[in-house]
């Protein structure tokens, strides 16, 4: 059976997806707030790690240690930056920038390089494929993810003018890169909740969290 890791930061990222799956299972001797779940003929395990890339990253290994997945899926809301995207549209990560990286003023190298020479890091090809033979509708992303809830209107235009980053969010940065060193596939699925906006995100942050239910859903019968 294949074994399928899902990470999110917040409850109410998975309240709708609970609804979907129907019977899940809380794992209460774990570490982490976490269940576990069949689906599809998958068994799937879903930790919520807390906000930011330290509490995501440290949550990522210990999934993937503890339950030995074959990949692992992180779903959630974003902020909007390119103005090609709308709110509550639904979209995969294709590259992640770790844009608060910075180490030019020992070795001047540009801010957000930390792998390859390069500030994109890469997700995997081939499960991205999969996703859009089910929903080729679905834009491919460059997502700028930092420890930082991006909402001053300077710190938007730098993201976009640097980075070329459509959305931005706080997790997918240290999801990734743990997912890279263990070799493990990594997919990013992500809503938009807010255009860096307070307001915005207190009024669709429960929409967006109902866009994405149903294209993991369909993802997890097809992996």
């Amino acid at each position: 059976m294949k074994k399928i890791g899902m990470i999110v930061a917040m409850t109410k990222e998975l309240k709708e997806y609970f609804a979907r799956l129907g019977k899940v299972t809380e794992l209460t001797n774990d570490v982490y707030q976490a269940w576990t779940a069949e689906a599809y003929g998958k068994q799937l395990y879903i930790i919520k790690s807390g906000v930011g890339e330290i509490a995501a990253a440290a949550a990522t290994q210990y999934l993937i240690t503890k339950y030995n997945v074959d990949i692992v899926i992180n779903f959630g809301i974003c902020g909007k930056l390119s103005s090609s995207l709308k709110l509550l549209d639904t979209v995969v990560v294709k590259e992640v920038v770790y844009y608060q990286f910075d180490c030019s003023e020992i070795d001047g190298t540009k801010p957000g390089v930390y792998m390859n020479n390069s500030p994109y890091i890469s997700t995997d090809n081939r499960p991205i494929a999969q996703l859009l033979t089910i929903d080729n509708t679905i834009k491919s992303v460059v997502c700028a993810s930092g420890d930082l809830f991006v909402a001053r209107k300077e710190d938007k235009e730098y993201l976009i003018n640097e980075f070329n980053a459509d959305i931005c969010e706080m997790e997918c940065a240290g999801i990734l890169i743990t997912c890279l060193r263990n070799k493990v596939e990594c997919l990013i699925i992500k809503s938009i909740s807010d255009d860096c906006d307070d307001m915005d995100f207190k009024t669709y942050c429960e929409l967006a969290a109902q866009k994405y239910v149903e294209i993991v859903d369909k993802f997890v019968k097809e992996y």
